[in-house]
């Protein structure tokens, strides 16, 4: 193995079973996860279909993937991506949900307008449009109660009569947000006993990058993914968190 230190050959070659590894920027995050995929495969002998591995953000799958084949010397069918672009592919597979079901920002504030006028809600909540949407998201990924928002705009009455009304709007049009692809995936594997053993068998050893940024949500499907057996592997520096405004919860990590 490489020239490395006790703490990173530790993380790289930890058995079955749950390990978290606090890494701060420059600390060799990315060398830490590619090396624990190749070891997972050439020495635990785990299938390479059975990893997935979950970022933040597109590019970064797509340079934690680049970095993994050149590491390997050829592509292997390990799973790489963020949480939606993996839990929309799961609810794909299951529901036949395709890219036209996913609503666009355009249409939400359609949706929106049409619900406040039909609330008949002073107008000058217009202006609060984007933060809104934000509040509407910040919501479903803490799983909390709408009617308990506590926005500033607005009364918590009218905000969780608006979420509602929202919701509703969307699942009437067969439309998802992102927010949605978490929760549905969520209810998908709450709900149907089969696909839970299905994406538990397909997912048998999950890796997470930047793990600080997860919100409670997406910590549910992984935890439902990951159990029994808990190979969870999990990256992170909970000083580095940058999205709050989406409802992350760093201390998720402790």
């Amino acid at each position: 193995m490489e020239n490395i230190n006790p703490e990173q050959r530790k993380a790289i070659t930890h058995g079955d079973g749950p390990m978290l590894v606090l890494a701060g920027p420059g600390s060799g995050k990315t060398f830490v996860i590619t090396r624990r995929i190749r070891n997972l495969i050439e020495e635990k002998k785990v299938s390479p279909d059975k990893i997935l591995v979950i970022t933040f953000t597109k590019n970064s799958a797509e340079e934690m993937k680049a970095r993994f084949d050149s590491l390997m010397g050829a592509s292997m069918p390990v799973s790489f991506g963020t949480f939606h672009a993996i839990f929309f592919y799961m609810l794909r597979s299951c529901y036949g949900y395709d890219a036209g079901n996913i609503v666009r920002e355009k249409e939400k504030k359609q949706y929106l307008k049409r619900i406040i006028d039909g609330l008949g809600i002073d107008e000058e909540i217009y202006t609060y449009e984007s933060q809104i949407l934000s509040d509407i998201s910040r919501i479903k990924n803490f799983g909390s109660n709408p009617y308990e928002a506590g926005v500033k705009y607005v009364s918590d009455e009218i905000f969780g009569r608006i979420y509602e009304e929202y919701a509703s709007a969307l699942k009437e049009n067969h439309k998802l947000d992102f927010d949605d692809m978490v929760l549905e995936c969520r209810n998908m594997l709450l709900n149907n006993h089969a696909e839970l053993v299905r994406w538990r068998e397909n997912y048998k050893y999950i890796l997470i990058d930047e793990f600080q940024d997860i919100n409670p949500m997406q910590y549910e499907v992984v935890r439902l993914l990951a159990r029994p057996s808990n190979n969870l592997f999990i990256v992170g520096d909970d000083d580095q968190s940058i999205y709050g405004f989406r409802g992350s919860k760093p201390e998720i990590m402790l």
